[in-house]
């Protein structure tokens, strides 16, 4: 009896050396891999942390350590898929910050994600840009565009135990009012200066205000500028309406001209506050009233093409009903991000294109952090054999690409975008000549360092998912 149980316990302890072993093994040849990034996940990898006295008695080194151990052990993959479908058999739902759907997978957002001093920050950077730019090219040619995400849109049907954000449900609003402050502070003259070619203007009256009172010249080239087919109901109308008028301006001072002598006091008139609506599109509520249809993929956080033709319905209703317009499959099995952090999936993705003509003609020149590189199409079809296929659409994220189409006006148009934009860049081929998309989480200067020289937006759009735009740290290249 004594002879088995000693045979018993050396089992034992040969059989957790052959784990330690094993895993340690693992560890050692991930770590020793080199891998920086995981495919699979789409995210970077954590390094491993230099050795550091502070570090090591406040218990960060062992966290970040154990957390670098994790990212690199070898057959992670296959790690990640176990315990997801371990904890799925146990009863759970909310595994890695997704939420598994009847049908889809959510990623979800808690409150602990966000951080009111960035928000304000953001917002703050935002609005002095589209200020500026509503002071060169007027309120009505610059608009800023802020997408829900699936957590926001479908929240009702998450659990009521999911502690899940409302924080984004505010943020337009709060971005108007921010807006509303900065162009009342725009003076007339700025605006005006773009509309009349043949007025002269001495430098005292020339250019925008700005905290540069040495600065008389414009963020972009003079240009004529056509009129904007941003559609909006006061576009044919003075942008500049009683509201408008400092509130020291009596009706007998707007009545007179503003003098040019040097010697004549002035009566400034600002953009009206108000103008700060419509310059701010929140798609809310016209997403909502079409959740139920196909406009979010199921395993990836994007919106599909169709919920970006309901944006680009919204910008442009006289383009008529391009939702229901013929469209073409490329790829039928996509799994998206948020089928990498868990690596569990209930249904496949199909990434469909919107026949458009402009579109399938259109060419880019992709600025890669310097490196240039032309390409005939704004469709990659490499991408559809990798497995991240919503790069198709203009090959990934970049610091800048211009798309060259054949629309049938001189229009241009730049945007600042996160990857929601890629989507909807097809449609937007049917309305500019050029577009000039500059992604901030690629630059490293002022985003003006990337608009070619010479050229002056007919508009300006900014795109951004809600929540990526809270959390988002590279406002600050809007200058």
């Amino acid at each position: 009896m004594e002879n088995k149980t000693k045979k018993l316990h050396i089992i034992q302890v040969i059989f957790f050396l052959l784990i330690l072993c094993a895993g340690s093994g693992a560890l050692i040849c991930g770590a020793c891999e080199g891998r920086t990034s995981s495919e699979l996940e789409k995210r970077e990898l954590a390094e491993f942390p230099a050795v550091n006295a502070n570090d090591i008695f406040s218990g960060r080194f062992e966290s970040d350590f154990s957390e670098a151990l994790s990212d690199h052990i070898v057959g992670r993959d296959l790690f990640v898929t176990a315990k997801t479908w371990a904890q799925i058999a146990l009863g759970k739902k909310e595994i890695n910050g997704i939420y598994i759907d009847e049908d889809r997978l959510i990623d979800t957002y808690l409150s602990s994600d966000f951080y009111d001093g960035q928000i304000k920050i953001n917002i703050k950077a935002l609005t002095d840009f589209m200020a500026t730019c509503a002071g060169e090219i007027g309120p009505e040619h610059v608009k800023a565009v802020l997408v829900p995400s699936k957590c926001s849109l479908y929240r009702d049907d998450l659990p009521e135990y999911m502690p899940v954000s409302k924080r984004a449900d505010t943020i337009a609003g709060e971005i108007r009012d921010e807006l509303a402050v900065k162009l009342a502070s725009i003076p007339v003259q700025a605006v005006t200066e773009q509309e009349d070619e043949k007025d002269e203007k001495t430098e005292e009256d020339d250019g925008i205000t700005s905290d540069d009172e040495d600065s008389d010249e414009s963020v972009f080239e003079d240009e004529d500028s056509d009129e904007s087919i941003f559609d909006d109901e006061d576009s044919d109308e003075n942008i500049f309406d009683d509201e408008g008028l400092d509130e020291s301006t009596n009706d007998e001072d707007t009545d007179e001209d503003i003098s040019d002598d040097k010697n004549t006091e002035k009566k400034s008139v600002y953009i009206d506050p108000k103008k700060a609506d419509k310059m701010v599109i929140d798609l809310r509520s016209v997403l909502e009233e079409h959740k139920s249809e196909y406009i979010y993929y199921l395993t990836d956080h994007h919106w599909t093409t169709r919920g970006a033709a309901y944006a680009y319905q919204t910008l442009f209703p006289a383009a008529g009903n391009i939702v229901d317009g013929k469209t073409e499959t490329v790829a039928e099995s996509f799994l998206g991000t948020d089928y990498n952090k868990i690596h569990y999936y209930k249904n496949k993705d199909k990434i469909m294109r919107y026949v458009i003509p402009e579109a399938d003609t259109a060419k880019t020149t992709i600025n890669d952090s310097g490196d240039r590189s032309q390409h005939d199409s704004i469709y990659e079809n490499k991408a559809l054999s990798t497995s991240d296929k919503y790069n198709y659409f203009l090959s990934g994220n970049y610091s800048a690409i211009e798309v060259d189409t054949k629309a049938k006006n001189d229009k241009t148009l730049v945007i600042i975008k996160d990857s929601y934009t890629n989507s909807l860049i097809p449609f937007l081929c049917r309305e500019y000549k050029k577009i000039i998309m500059i992604d901030l989480r690629y630059v490293n200067s002022s985003v003006y360092d990337y608009i070619p020289e010479g050229v002056k937006p007919d508009d300006i759009l900014i795109v951004y998912n809600e929540e990526k735009f809270m959390q988002d740290t590279h406002q600050m290249y809007l200058k």
